[in-house]
């Protein structure tokens, strides 16, 4: 089944929306326009992999503290697809947002301008999981989906990405399986209690609640696998629009410093439960049943994670975009796309040393 349908308008969503943002994003200069009343942030939703943004906004958070100094209120909208994000950036929906690095090079292989301020989690955050009801092998063993049904979120995504090399990495083609994009990842428990899927690529939230409530296990996780060519996927990309960082130059240094100073706690986290603890009501409510699990499938994100964007991060994520048509073949991003100048002053600024491939 060579389901591709839907690929044209994912690209279609990312082309409309990169004609719109564009601009100059210069570094930071001068003292910009007065702080706004609110800084809108748009997600997914509660997730690991934005685990650095989540500690940021606790009661006690670095990113807490920035807001109340400067009198500022936050708003979390929530949404659900990277294109999506992508265009509510375009239309000034919201002044920041959480997206998969493959996300930022569909905008800039259009033309449009975005600015990744930083990276917040360092691999593709994904694992691939089989439906405990198919009975059709155990942990560790992909050839037995060969021809079997094959789920992920959306076509272009981290999601389909991993899938994909999951199943070659074992010597099975592609274009052999059934392929199945969901739309979401929320339908996950769905299709596996419904017997739609065999086999799932999905985050680790959406991994670990299923792994919990029995109706899968754990089949493969690329997070894991740094023999893999997106091993090192920029996935959790803090971006913005070129008009918010020119207009808010010293705010926008302010949130990458806390950002950056949360993250450094959760790459050295010993735990799950001390790296749930910062984290604000809402997140611990949300994940609390499968946190442990979701915390195992990742934790590697942020023990690796710098906060920047390193060469061979950004190599990595080209070449997943590349795998599933994002970009084209002969695709080369910007040379000032992926700057690191905001994490490297945050780091300045918190007096902490300088990762190596970052200076």
């Amino acid at each position: 089944m060579k389901n591709r349908s839907k690929l044209p308008a994912f690209l279609g969503a990312i082309a409309a929306s990169a004609l719109v943002l564009t601009g100059c994003a210069g570094e930071p200069a001068g003292e910009g326009s007065a702080d706004p009343e609110q800084l809108r942030v748009g997600l997914f939703s509660p997730d690991v992999t934005f685990s650095a943004f989540y500690a940021s906004i606790g009661k006690d958070g670095a990113l807490t503290k920035v807001l109340k100094d400067r009198n500022i209120e936050l708003k979390i909208e929530t949404i659900p697809s990277g294109s999506n994000l992508i265009a509510a950036l375009a239309s000034n929906s919201v002044d920041a947002a959480i997206v998969p690095g493959t996300s930022v090079l569909g905008v800039a292989s259009q033309g449009g301008q975005i600015v990744p301020l930083m990276n917040m989690f360092d691999g593709p955050s994904q694992q691939v999981i089989g439906n405990t009801a198919s009975k059709l092998g155990g942990p560790g063993d992909i050839k037995v989906f060969d021809k079997k049904r094959w789920a992920f979120t959306r076509l272009g995504s981290i999601s389909e990405i991993s899938a994909k090399l999951t199943a070659e990495s074992a010597g099975l083609k592609w274009e052999d399986q059934e392929r199945l994009p969901l739309g979401s990842g929320s339908e996950t428990q769905a299709v596996l209690e419904s017997g739609r899927a065999d086999v799932l690529s999905t985050s680790p939230n959406n991994s670990a609640t299923a792994v919990a409530s029995g109706a899968a296990y754990l089949v493969a996780n690329p997070q894991e696998n740094e023999s893999l060519s997106i091993a090192k996927q920029l996935n959790a990309v803090f971006a913005s629009s070129p008009k918010f960082v020119n207009e808010h130059p010293e705010l926008t240094q302010d949130i990458v410093t806390a950002l950056v100073e949360e993250l450094s706690g959760l790459a050295s986290a010993k735990s799950s439960s001390e790296s749930l603890a910062p984290m604000t009501d809402e997140f611990k409510n949300a994940v609390e049943k499968s946190w442990d699990l979701q915390w195992e499938y990742s934790k590697t994100g942020f023990s690796r994670a710098t906060g920047g964007f390193t060469k061979n991060e950004v190599e990595h994520t080209v070449a997943g975009a590349k795998l599933v048509a994002v970009v084209k073949e002969d695709f080369t991003p910007p040379s000032d796309l992926f700057k690191n100048s905001y994490v490297v002053k945050a780091y300045e600024k918190l007096s902490l040393k300088l990762p190596s491939d970052l200076s």
